[in-house]
Parts: structure tokens; C-alpha cells; sequence
């Protein structure tokens, strides 16, 4: 059994292309070492079966496209994007504004208390 997980190519009609496996040394699991449980056609359609469940499932769970979308899923949507928006701004502002009050609060009880030049009395600044 060959899998071809992906192919790409553009070509004109007198081009020919051959498809070749990776080679043996550079497989993760060797030919020899793979085994099928598939002794029956039956075995092999309900193998096949089950890997197209799965594959149903997963297809199920991709997101809708928008032109699937009803109209209480779109308005449903677009409050759940405000309220990220939102939340995304109202934390960048909380950022902002303990920022701001850390800095206020360096300038009031530290700035000026220890570090700001007193002035000296009867001096040019002090007057």
C-alpha cells in the first residue's frame, strides 16, 4: 500500500513525472518491518471504514465557512471578536495606567523626598 501524502506540480501534457517512494534508509518504519491485520476483503472494508468515520469526525469539527453560517452564529461571533478586542485593550490600558501610578508614585515619595536638590537659604535658587 502507497500513500502520496502530498504533490505539487506544474507541468505542460509532453512532461512525464515519476513518483518514487523515500528510499529504505531513510524510512521511520521499514517495508519489512510493517504488518497489515488485512486477511480478508471484509477486514479490509471495515478497516476502511473506520478510517473514514475518523475522518468524517475530524472533517465535522473544521470551523463553518461564513457562507455556512446562520445569522445567530455570525452575530454570535462578532460579540465573542468585540469582547477579545475588548479585553485585549482593557489590559494594555491596566498596563498603562499601573505604569502611570508607579512612576507618580517614584516622583512623589522618592524623587522628592531623597534625591531632589534642597534648596539652601538666603541662596539665588532658594529666592
Amino acid at each position: 500500500m502507497w500513500r502520496i501524502s502530498s504533490l505539487t506540480a506544474q507541468v505542460d501534457d509532453d512532461t512525464r513525472i515519476l513518483v518514487l517512494p523515500v528510499p529504505e534508509s531513510k524510512r521511520a518504519t521499514k517495508i519489512q518491518d510493517t504488518f497489515y491485520n488485512v486477511k480478508s476483503y471484509s477486514d479490509l472494508i471495515s478497516r476502511t471504514s473506520t478510517i473514514e468515520e475518523r475522518l468524517a469526525i475530524t472533517a465535522a469539527s473544521q470551523p463553518k465557512l461564513y457562507e455556512d453560517k446562520t445569522q445567530e452564529e455570525i452575530e454570535r461571533e462578532r460579540k465573542f471578536r468585540q469582547r477579545q478586542r475588548m479585553e485585549k485593550i482593557m489590559r494594555v490600558r491596566t498596563y498603562q495606567f499601573g505604569g502611570i501610578g508607579v512612576l507618580a508614585f517614584m516622583y512623589i515619595f522618592v524623587y522628592r523626598k531623597f534625591m531632589h536638590p534642597k534648596p539652601v537659604l538666603n541662596s539665588v535658587v532658594y529666592h
